[in-house]
């Protein structure tokens, strides 16, 4: 048996590609994704306990997003890798993948209703596809910056999303009071 690691953690037995997590014997599949996942999701997350506003907490977010990813864990994005390497090969591991897809989804999707309640957000924008754009921005750009092995899609992509949350989503009482903050 051949085996060749690489950074998608691949292992090739007989000439079949295998994620490295399906050899683990006697261990649930979705341990190690589990684990990898926590990690990334808390740092993802990490400050915005402490910030009220909620535009400027999605915006910490994304500014997580693209600054505290690099080595918290071995391989990149857990989420990105995951999705693609179970793709339709493995079900039970793609099931975890789209809880955890579901589980980011619904935390942005509640802070920004939280938002919208508070008179935060604009009350014509849709939370749900909100997340899905801050989401889909994000691990779209992480997958363009790791293959061109640059930052400039990421730095794009986060440029654009800051914009647009302050351009597209915050409202306009919102934006009175930031920028009295600022000029405090």
């Amino acid at each position: 048996m051949t085996a060749c690691l690489s950074r998608g953690r691949w292992i090739c037995a007989y000439g079949q590609r295998r994620p490295a997590i399906w050899l683990i014997p006697n261990r649930p599949i979705w341990l190690p994704f589990r684990s990898a996942l926590t990690i990334s999701f808390d740092a993802r997350f990490e400050g915005t306990g402490e910030i009220s506003n909620t535009v400027d907490r999605l915006r910490q977010v994304v500014r997580n997003f693209r600054d505290r990813r690099a080595g918290l864990v071995p391989g990149g994005c857990p989420l990105l890798n995951t999705a693609i390497d179970s793709d339709d090969s493995n079900p039970p591991l793609r099931a975890k993948a789209r809880q955890a897809l579901s589980s980011w989804l619904d935390r942005l999707q509640s802070i920004a209703e939280e938002g919208q309640r508070r008179g935060e957000l604009r009350s014509d924008v849709d939370c749900a596809k909100l997340a899905t754009l801050i989401v889909s921005t994000l691990e779209g750009s992480l997958m363009v910056s790791r293959l061109q092995r640059k930052e400039e899609p990421l730095d794009s992509a986060y440029r654009h999303l800051e914009e647009c949350l302050e351009s597209r989503v915050r409202a306009q009482k919102s934006k009175a009071r930031a920028a009295n903050a600022i000029a405090r």
